[in-house]
């Protein structure tokens, strides 16, 4: 089924529809969604995303990542996002939303989230090849050594997060 998702201007006003494909085949702004998972030890889960993945493929990536689909909020794309890659049924508190460009052609407007969460995590294996959770020095390490093992918009939701230099842009 191909997914269809609203277009934004980058003041997050909806000004239209597209597939996911004609989106990231252009410049056009659309929605997101992250949450950071913290652990009972305050360390960070990360996703390594699986080799079937069309964009950076086995890199890290956020807890959980997705897009808003059309007819639904932010805060109800973070849950089913939760429950389908994580199979987590919570409701993440709010941190700030965000705009950037992610990489070539695809320019989002994003809602990040936060949970704190130390139960049970079962992930599709199709999406996510592994978990783990890193403390905030081990990551800090690796944003700046290692940075290429990282989705593009985690290396920068992380910086801002870990209160370190990066590029978005609060809205």
């Amino acid at each position: 089924m191909r997914e269809i998702l609203y277009i934004v201007n980058e003041k997050d006003k909806v000004i239209g529809q597209k597939t996911r494909e004609e989106i990231h085949k252009s410049d056009f702004w659309h929605r997101g969604v992250h949450v950071i998972i913290l652990n009972k030890d305050n360390k960070i889960l990360l996703q390594k995303r699986s080799a079937s993945k069309d964009k950076f493929p086995c890199c890290f990536d956020l807890s959980v990542s997705g897009h808003v689909d059309l007819n639904e909020s932010y805060d109800d794309a973070i849950k089913r996002e939760l429950e389908e890659e994580l199979n987590i049924a919570a409701n993440p508190k709010k941190l700030v939303k965000l705009k950037m460009d992610y990489g070539e052609n695809d320019n989002m407007i994003s809602q990040v989230y936060e949970l704190n969460y130390d139960g049970d995590i079962k992930f599709e294996k199709e999406e996510i090849e592994d978990i783990y959770f890193f403390s905030h020095e081990e990551l800090k390490g690796m944003l700046v050594k290692e940075k290429d093992k990282f989705a593009q918009w985690t290396v920068e939701i992380l910086k801002w997060y870990l209160n370190m230099p990066s590029r978005i842009s609060i809205i």
